[in-house]
């Protein structure tokens, strides 16, 4: 029996689908208007002060001068539901650490507030949270000493998203009770010995859906031509590092190009650091660091249950940095009280170490690409420089090279002491700047090619000590970050690409190649003439006792066609047989058959998924495998294709097999079958738990992705049910009488 069609439609389909990527694909490049050189914007902070003093950058010495250093946190989530960690370690961080630290800035890289449902549905963007969020920074009095727009920059989140609209949107709150309050900061920081661009990205959709379809970033026209014009503005005027700043790491979002074509790689060739959160270092304990081609990205564990904070210096245009965990008794902390009373308690958490951070020499492991621009010249290091952030008095500062220890005389009491504080030191001055620095012939003994470790231990009055180290090298070269490999390599797999081909291939295998193939061969083959129902009857049959009765000419015939059938050998009905059984199956291969097509092109979910929204237009959202439609403009989500390979990797290969393989036993397992499908559906149903607590049943159930083959999975039960009671209904009660 020819059955060309199948092949017909499922080539159609395939086709349709590549159609629909490249639909979507476009939609982040749709044409808006060109918003090139468009530098309005731009935030200039001006810290030029005496313009009489000679700041000379060549020679790296002990003057105070051309360092300035800045914080990043991220990942908060601000949460009325969830006590531990979260809102706590936010408090300690802005009451106890902020005042000791007195970066220039702060960077808040977003998932400010957490907006998980309280009822077990859809998130909501909550008002007591980010009220708890703006009346801690407007109540503190070290904040409101520095800030005047120029000193806390918040950015968005995709939990900052959820269940919004638009940016316009009254329901998208971080737009009234942020600092930043635009979708983007884009900052010109002028100084004395030169210029520089902190620069955020906000890839967060244009229209927010609830969770979990709000996890990857993307980057439109639009956004990518404003980032363009400050990478143009930045090059115009000579800055020396573009610093930029964003929930999603680079890996997760998806670019447009801009009006002119420019590709992200190519822009990306100013940026000297990029700094994201998001992933929550993958919840492995082990930080996200990576080089890519034209820059360096940092990946920040999560404020919310690991408390950590970041401090990066930048001296003499060289950068290093170091993360830092909050000092309270335990991480994550746990507070069981409302966000209102955590808001009336003082926290009074001392910091006990010092905080070291060796700015000069450079970490090789921080040394920017060749090709990065502007290229920086080199400098003569005449000094070790150190920031040393203490409580209490430093009293003694030990420097140590490849193990032996350089510096002589460690008390800073000595007025000959290897170490001097250079800064100043008093918390509460204008200029605090607890800078040490240490005469050094570095250049000369230590230009020898090789790579050494350099750490400076500090010492305060109680005697305890803090430390910092760095390996560095004169020749430029630079090492790979000292982490492990999947830390190193995490950020490097761009997702929006590898998703799609993934689901490709494992579509194309599972589908295709597992069941299209197979039911071709069962129906364009002639030579296959193996009645397998007739086996499995004969088989059946041999369970009765009265069966052995049978004539011997019967017993020959169904012996005959089953050693027809082993004659195969091992290997073909081990591997290949239960596929083509399966695709023989009508009720098995056409479900399955269909499952797959209308997810290559119709919708995974649909419906109500913005229940912020003001109307349907609003609130209807279609999530396809290539991407979203949401207020009546396609997203190139890379959601869908998580989802999906989600999917391919974790559910579909058990659900796939142990069909074929249930449907290939004989009926004397049929007992078991019932059994196992019964725990496909439980396995089915813990799996879409998620869909589930979003969205609700009644979405669930109209998701064809979600419900759909859990469905089939049902009626598949009924069906072989019904089936073998009515076939062998003697067997049937046979088989329940032996369990």
């Amino acid at each position: 029996m020819n059955k060309q069609w199948v092949l017909d439609i499922t080539i159609a389909t395939y086709a349709i689908s590549i159609l629909l990527y490249f639909i979507f694909h476009n939609g982040i490049n749709y044409k808006s208007r060109n918003n090139l050189g468009n530098y309005q914007n731009i935030i200039t902070i001006n810290d030029k002060k005496d313009t009489k003093k000679n700041y000379n950058s060549d020679i790296i010495d002990n003057k105070p001068s051309n360092i300035f250093y800045f914080v990043q946190i991220s990942d908060i989530h601000i949460s009325e539901v969830f006590t531990e960690g979260s809102f706590s370690h936010l408090k300690c961080f802005v009451e106890n650490v902020l005042p000791l630290i007195s970066p220039r800035f702060v960077f808040v890289t977003g998932d400010i507030t957490d907006a998980a449902p309280n009822n077990g549905l859809q998130s909501v963007q909550k008002e007591t949270e980010w009220q708890a969020y703006k009346k801690l920074l407007d109540n503190n009095e070290f904040i409101q000493k520095h800030d005047n727009k120029t000193f806390w920059f918040d950015m968005r989140g995709n939990h900052d998203s959820f269940n919004t609209p638009s940016f316009d949107h009254e329901a998208n709150l971080y737009k009234k009770y942020s600092r930043s309050q635009t979708q983007s900061f884009h900052i010109n920081y002028m100084t004395n010995y030169g210029s520089y661009t902190f620069n955020s990205i906000d890839a967060t959709p244009l229209h927010g859906p609830s969770s979990p379809y709000n996890l990857f970033g993307v980057i439109n026209r639009e956004k990518i031509d404003k980032l363009a014009s400050v990478y143009d503005f930045a090059k115009a005027n000579k800055h020396k590092h573009i610093f930029t700043f964003s929930h999603y790491p680079q890996a997760t979002i998806n670019f447009a190009k801009t009006s002119d074509a420019r590709s992200w790689n190519e822009l990306s060739k100013q940026t000297s650091l990029f700094f994201s959160g998001h992933l929550h270092d993958l919840y492995l304990g082990e930080a996200l660091y990576t080089h890519h081609k034209n820059f360096i990205e940092l990946e920040i564990k999560d404020l919310k249950l690991q408390g950590t904070y970041r401090i990066i210096a930048v001296d003499h245009d060289t950068i290093n940095f170091v993360d830092n965990i909050l000092p309270m008794p335990e991480i994550p902390y746990l507070n069981k009280d409302s966000l209102d009373e955590l808001l009336e308690q003082h926290y009074n958490f001392t910091i006990e170490k010092p905080i070291v951070l060796i700015t000069n020499p450079q970490d090789i492991q921080m040394a920017l690409p060749e090709n990065h621009f502007p290229k920086l010249e080199e400098k003569t290091l005449t000094h070790v420089r150190s920031l040393i952030f203490s409580e209490k008095k430093i009293n003694s500062i030990e420097l140590f090279i490849d193990g032996k220890k350089i510096s002589t005389i460690d008390s800073l009491s000595n007025e000959n002491s290897s170490f001097k504080l250079v800064g100043n030191d008093d918390k509460n001055a204008d200029d605090y700047l607890p800078l040490y620095a240490m005469k050094w012939d570095g250049n000369e003994y230590y230009d020898d090619g090789k790579v050494h470790t350099m750490i400076v231990k500090a010492y305060d009055q109680d005697n305890n000590v803090g430390e910092n180290t760095v390996r560095f090298s004169f020749d430029y070269k630079r090492e790979d970050f000292r982490i492990s490999i999947i830390g190193r390599k995490a950020l490097t797999f761009y997702l929006p690409i590898l998703l799609p081909l993934g689901c490709a291939g494992l579509i194309f295998m599972y589908h295709f190649v597992l069941a299209v193939i197979p039911f071709l061969y069962y129906y364009n083959n002639d030579e296959n003439n193996v009645n397998y129902k007739e086996i499995d009857q004969f088989e059946m049959e041999n369970l009765n006792e009265s069966d052995s009765e049978s004539s011997d000419d019967g017993h020959s015939y169904h012996t005959s066609k089953f050693n027809k059938s082993k004659q195969k050998g091992l290997i073909f009905r081990l591997f290949i047989q239960p596929f083509i059984n399966f695709a023989s199956n009508p009720y098995l291969f056409y479900p399955y058959h269909f499952f797959y097509l209308y997810n290559l092109i119709g919708p995974q979910i649909f419906g109500n998924l913005m229940s912020a929204g003001d109307h349907f237009g609003e609130s209807f959202v279609m999530a396809f495998l290539h991407g979203v439609v949401a207020g009546g403009q396609r997203i190139n989500f890379t959601d869908g294709y998580f989802y999906m390979l989600k999917d391919l990797i974790k559910i579909q290969p058990i659900l796939f097999l142990l069909m074929v393989y249930l449907n290939h036993c004989k009926c004397r397992q049929y007992f078991i079958t019932i059994i196992f499908h019964i725990l496909l559906i439980f396995y089915c149903l813990h799996s879409r738990n998620k869909i589930i607590t979003s969205y609700g049943m009644f979405k669930f159930f109209s998701s064809p992705f979600y419900s759909w083959f859990i469905i089939w999975e049902v009626i598949s039960i009924i069906m072989l049910i019904i089936k073998n009671y009515k076939k062998y209904p003697s067997n049937y009660g046979k088989i329940f009488k032996r369990i």
